[in-house]
């Protein structure tokens, strides 16, 4: 996925067919393949420089090697690179390793990206030919490099700055275009939408337009000169692979030293200005070089001679792409109005990685002094980053925004109402601590204030009764809405630490536990993120060098883009990195409050990761179950806990992956509140109501703390304190064990009510894209002795080679009391970051089944392997007792000789029955829905009684009436007889 398809194929206005667009795409693409191949060798001739291609290796099925692995073709392809480099430049093989990474992996193909001279990659492709083999080799052009709405994104910026109908005189024609592109790219996707619905587009299309044109004179009268609210989304890069060597990033420390003075300088988080952009684009050469303007223009195609000489060969034909991109390089590139744009307003944040990981680049405007060219500038730098060669992939992102608890607590420890048995049994997050990154938290709410009310800072002090680290990035206060406080209520309040076993309305579900909180929110209702390391090492910082155990290895994130971005990002692909690096970590995130409608594929970057966990909302309760509860906050119609709230967001990802991977309770969840004007002698025990995927995440990271406390304080196997070993878990464990032990018995989406009474409920399914693995349920998770449905086994950190198996065995044992019918067994591994929206994102396909006697089980629901997701459950059902299955691991389709993997089976094992009956719990005895349909048919029938009853009383009032009509008629003919004599018609 990238901007090749709006950047070639993208229609000239309203009037050109889809043949017409397609004919004229193809001359573009051939040209601008021949143009880049011809740049490639005219820089390795010229500087010896090596540019960007993408390899890929495939195969014909009719053929040979279509069971080759991932692994396998990428060997190959390494060795055509080594022995054409040495060829050709007396490489050395050590030097080539380090400039291959994979960007898809599926069976018979494999791709990667790789920097090499251009010469070295005719020769392959021709080597690939004499001997047979299926290799194509294509250079990785500008566009390529640009991710999807990469320049819709910003253009809607832009837009923005001229809105207002009265500077029409000042908008250059590059403007004007711009805004007509975006128009036009905007409503191709309203059309597409109405198509989607089974709507009427001619119908519909000129309303649409008519309310977005109302909305812009509304905009425009109140934002006509407020350049100050612009904020342009920051921009990730990835830096190819073998580009940033170890020298390199000597080079960069060494100068980050000297302009601060700090020997502290940790190369995977810097934070740099002029240095990085003289680095970045010409490896000390100042921006405001000719050279530099020179670069930037030759090697873009639209702005370059080879495509001008074209267009005079062809009449001048071009795209509108084309003629924007020229002019806005006209208007920033020539007379040096984007020096200061470029020297100093600009704020890098660099992971330098060394070889082989690929290294990271973020750049964020700084809003301090708004220039009027600073938006063109921008846009002409992302540009520029695009087309350099040691760029292999840049995208904006979209703005970040919230994501618009006893009883939370209750169900997911097993549902049944009054009873916290982890609470009862000392699990209740003591020892944890949780890392939330969110718009602030009120420290005067009693559920998160200290003792003696100190306020918490960034340094880490334990002594603290909750809030243990505040690092005040954007502020150090909430916002009026308090979504921060709610949110690190849910995790981990506590209104009183001597309340014993008693339960406060509004403590967390791990309220033994502490918070390292990162305040992302600023004034404006914006979030402003850090670089993903510096948000990751809240709670962690030295601690993770020192292997110190009190560090946060969860996160919690109830935020995400403020429109839908659907795809694979380069936050996305951050994240996942760190969560690889630091493999005891992990992520859960919001997937977003998009899904109303059903509206599919509506999760949103940076939960549309691969390697941590995205929730989505289910309902608490509903249809009068705790109304006393909820006093002022409940929606009376609302269905019970077994529902998916309408809002909470819907996968697939755009490359195919499920999404959410759980939920949890999330609407009308009360939690702690703010008071922004309270006594600040005294906290305040506010609590409020709210909705959303953000409320559902905290309820999942405080499980996963419960779950870490259990293997670090030796709960396993045996479900009693200090039995088991003392276990660090990987976060692929704590993610295995919450997906495993998800429950899928929900009924449906609620959608509401419509305008005639009938409730709209879509259906839901196991392993859909509604509620993914299900609703987390901690009864069926771990073994909690007498609180428990099941027993659990448990393999963490295991190694799967390629194309090999590892079996494990699990024998049936309900000799003991336990009384679970099934038996479920989850496969989870972390893998290394992709590239930005990448088609197939996950680069090692493992698989997992389960053999029954001679019945192969698979997971997912399917009745075949799953190779999209990296996350598989295989659930057995009425397994008898004393049974043996067999869990079998294939390193079906690895990237690389081993993949690492967590696996948890669940079932009776030999361990004694729940002392809760489960059938009573308020899951199974979830009949809002019922009552709903009662009443509907208790309201239909009495009017179908009244109808019937008013029906029966007017025929009867007709058919009297007729009949003393009738009755006059023939009185009347009588009458007429007598006096006039005998008729024949007598009809009446």
């Amino acid at each position: 996925h990238s901007e090749v398809n709006e950047e070639f194929a993208y229609k000239e206005g309203q009037t050109e067919n889809d043949e017409e667009a397609m004919k004229r795409a193809e001359r573009h693409w051939e040209s601008v393949i021949e143009f880049e191949w011809g740049r490639c060798l005219r820089e390795e001739v010229a500087w010896n420089n090596r540019c960007p291609f993408v390899l890929c290796h495939f195969s014909d099925p009719t053929r040979d090697h279509f069971n080759m692995s991932g692994n396998m073709r990428q060997k190959e392809l390494w060795t055509m690179v080594a022995d054409a480099s040495s060829e050709y430049w007396g490489y050395e093989e050590s030097n080539v390793a380090d400039n291959l990474k994979a960007v898809y992996n599926s069976a018979g193909l494999w791709c990667g990206y790789a920097r090499v001279h251009a010469t070295v990659a005719e020769r392959i492709e021709s080597k690939a030919k004499d001997i047979g083999k299926y290799v194509s080799v294509t250079p990785v052009m500008m566009q390529m490099k640009m991710m999807p709405s990469t320049v819709r994104r910003m253009l809607q910026v832009i837009q923005y700055l001229y809105r207002a109908e009265g500077v029409g005189d000042k908008i250059p024609d590059f403007v004007r275009r711009g805004r007509r592109m975006l128009v036009e790219m905007e409503e191709e996707d309203e059309k597409s939408a109405i198509a989607a619905r089974g709507g009427n587009v001619e119908e519909e299309m000129p309303l649409l337009r008519k309310k977005k044109e109302e909305a812009e004179r509304n905009l425009a009268m109140s934002n006509v000169d407020d350049r100050t609210r612009w904020n342009f989304p920051t921009a990730d890069i990835l830096i190819c692979p073998g580009y940033v060597t170890a020298q390199n990033i000597r080079d960069v420390v060494g100068l980050v030293r000297s302009r601060t003075g700090s020997q502290e300088v940790d190369p995977r988080d810097l934070e740099v200005t002029a240095e990085m952009t003289a680095w970045m684009f010409a490896k000390q050469v100042e921006f405001s070089d000719p050279d530099i303007q020179d670069f930037v223009e030759g090697n873009m195609y639209w702005t370059s001679e080879y495509s001008k000489h074209l267009r005079e060969e062809e009449g001048g034909e071009t795209n509108q792409r084309g003629e924007f991109w020229r002019e806005v390089f006209e208007h920033t590139l020539h007379d040096k109005s984007c020096d200061v744009t470029w020297t100093t307003k600009l704020q890098w944040r660099a992971n330098l990685a060394p070889p082989p990981d690929m290294s990271t680049l973020s750049v964020t405007y700084d809003r301090g002094e708004v220039g009027d060219a600073d938006d063109w500038c921008i846009i002409s730098m992302i540009a520029a980053i695009a087309a350099h060669g040691g760029v292999c992939s840049v995208g904006v992102r979209s703005d970040l925004e919230p994501e618009f608890n006893a009883e939370a607590s209750m169900m997911v420890q097993g549902g049944i109402q009054g009873r916290w048995p982890w609470f009862d049994s000392g699990l209740d997050g003591t020892g944890q601590v949780v890392a939330v990154s969110d718009t602030g938290i009120d420290l005067g709410n009693c559920y998160m204030s200290d003792e003696d009310g100190r306020q918490a800072t960034g340094t880490r002090d334990d002594t603290r009764r909750k809030v243990v680290e505040y690092h005040a990035n954007a502020d150090n206060l909430d916002d009026e809405h308090g979504h921060g406080t709610h949110v690190v209520t849910t995790v981990a309040g506590r209104l009183d630490e001597n309340s014993g076993s008693d339960v406060n309305s509004a403590d967390g579900v791990a309220r033994g536990a502490k918070i390292a909180f990162m305040d992302l929110g600023t004034p404006d209702g914006r979030l402003w993120v850090p670089s993903h390391n510096q948000l990751f090492n809240t709670g962690r910082g030295a601690r993770v060098q020192d292997n110190n155990d009190t560090v946060a290895k969860i996160h919690s994130a109830s935020w995400g883009a403020s429109e839908i971005t659907n795809g694979y990002t380069g936050q996305s692909a951050q994240f996942d990195d760190y969560m690889y690096r630091n493999d005891d970590f992990i992520v859960i995130a919001a997937a977003g409050n998009d899904g109303h409608n059903d509206l599919m594929n509506s999760v949103s970057s940076p939960a549309t990761f691969k390697n941590g966990i995205t929730v989505g909302a289910s309902h608490i309760f509903g249809g009068g179950q705790r109304a006393d509860f909820f006093s002022g906050g409940q929606d009376k119609d609302l269905l019970g806990p077994t529902y998916l709230a309408d809002f909470s967001s819907r996968g697939p990802t755009r490359d195919g992956r499920r999404k959410p991977e759980v939920v949890a309770p999330g609407k009308n969840i009360m939690s702690g509140g703010v008071d922004l004007n309270g006594d600040p002698d005294a906290c305040h025990p506010l609590i409020a109501s709210k909705a959303g995927t953000s409320m559902a995440t905290p309820v999942v990271s405080g499980t996963a703390a419960l779950i870490r406390q259990y293997f670090e304080e030796g709960w396993y196997p045996d479900g009693r304190k200090g039995t088991g070993p003392a276990m660090n878990p990987s976060g692929a464990l704590v993610k295995a064990v919450l997906l495993n032990g998800a429950q899928t018995n929900m009924h449906g989406v609620d959608n509401g009510s419509d305008s005639l009474g009938n409730r709209q409920i879509t259906p839901v399914t196991a392993y859909d894209n509604n509620i993914g693995f299900g609703r987390i349920d901690l009864s069926t998770s771990l073994y909690l002795e007498g609180f428990s449905e099941v027993q659990a086994e448990v393999w963490d950190r295991e190694l799967v080679n390629d194309g090999e198996t590892n079996q494990y065995e699990v024998t049936i044992n309900r000799s003991s009391g336990c009384a679970f019918r099934d038996l479920s067994a989850t496969l989870v591994w972390v893998e290394p970051a992709s590239i930005g929206d990448c088609t197939r994102c996950v680069q090692n396909d493992l698989d997992i089944t389960v053999t029954q006697g001679g019945t192969v089980h698979y997971p997912n629901g399917l009745n075949g392997k799953d190779d999209r997701n990296n996350a598989e459950r295989v659930v057995v059902r009425n397994v008898g007792d004393g049974e043996t299955l067999t869990i079998n691991v294939v390193g079906a389709n690895l990237n690389g000789p081993s993949q690492k993997f967590a696996l948890v089976a669940t079932g009776c094992f030999g361990g004694v029955a729940n002392s809760f009956n489960k059938a009573n719990d308020v899951f199974n005895t979830d009949n809002s829905g019922d009552s709903w349909t009662t009443t509907r048919i208790i309201i239909v029938a009495a009017c179908s009684a009244f109808a019937f009853v008013f029906v029966c009383c007017c025929c009867s009032l007709l058919c009297h009436r007729r009949h003393q009509k009738k009755k006059k008629v023939q009185e009347k003919a009588k009458h007429h007889k007598a006096s006039h004599g005998h008729h024949e018609d007598d009809s009446d």
